[in-house]
């Protein structure tokens, strides 16, 4: 029997990006599965575009009033009721069998707990594009070899939800790096995998004035919450 499975989508003022994302759901090659949208506090018309799509897909939308990435991706976490929770962002296209792809390793091997895949962006200058898509991939194994396991980034992963459940789950005060924070845990319930070549593409708006100075922040927040233990930092772009 197929395991059911949820995809959880935490978003903030996403009315340009939650369509394409949700447009890439719905011709997924797995069926069936649930679509769990957070919103946290959108002031635009990102839930009223989203629910369009209510026809397509098993989609329910929760609102989310504490502010921050990780109270919203731990809402959506807890409110699903799948054996097996993806997590995309609201930008993110996924590719068709991103579902299944992911989740046929998961049946492969019992000892893998949680699954992430690559990433690219398309919509950047032709040298940021092509920088970021090289870093990506030599980023991630660079991560592994460093810290011992693969980074579960937000845009696209998968995990078990008793390994989730087990771990402690997202943490609701961490604004920036909750993921990081996640995968460190998930890899103490087992391993954690990299799928290279089922690539989510996203936008590269993080990276319109280069790779280097979009990921500075996210290294200052690397800095602040994993090394100097500020829990509360927030990041200066919340998306």
């Amino acid at each position: 029997m197929k395991p059911k499975v949820s995809v959880v989508i935490p978003v903030l003022n996403e009315e340009k990006n939650i369509g394409d994302c949700l447009d890439a759901l719905s011709r997924q090659t797995y069926a069936p599965f649930e679509v769990i949208l957070v919103d946290n506090r959108s002031t635009d018309h990102t839930v009223e575009t989203a629910k369009k799509h209510a026809g397509k897909l098993a989609l329910r939308v929760i609102r989310e009033e504490q502010p921050g990435r990780g109270a919203a991706r731990r809402r959506g976490f807890s409110e699903a009721r799948g054996e097996v929770i993806f997590s995309t962002d609201a930008d993110a296209v996924v590719p068709e069998d991103w579902i299944s792809t992911i989740l046929h390793v998961l049946e492969q091997d019992t000892k893998t707990v949680a699954c992430c895949s690559g990433s690219r962006i398309l919509d950047c200058s032709p040298r940021v594009n092509a920088t970021y898509n090289i870093f990506h991939p030599v980023f991630m194994r660079t991560y592994r070899i460093v810290m011992g396991h693969y980074l579960l980034c937000g845009f696209s992963f998968a995990v078990r939800k008793e390994a989730y459940d087990n771990s402690g789950g997202f943490s609701a005060v961490i604004d920036g790096q909750e993921d990081v924070d996640l995968s460190r845990r998930i890899n103490k319930m087992g391993r954690i995998c990299y799928i290279p070549d089922c690539p989510v593409i996203f936008s590269g708006r993080r990276f319109r004035k280069g790779v280097a100075r979009g990921c500075f922040d996210y290294i200052l927040a690397y800095v602040n919450v994993m090394v100097l233990g500020k829990k509360t930092y927030k990041l200066s772009n919340v998306r």
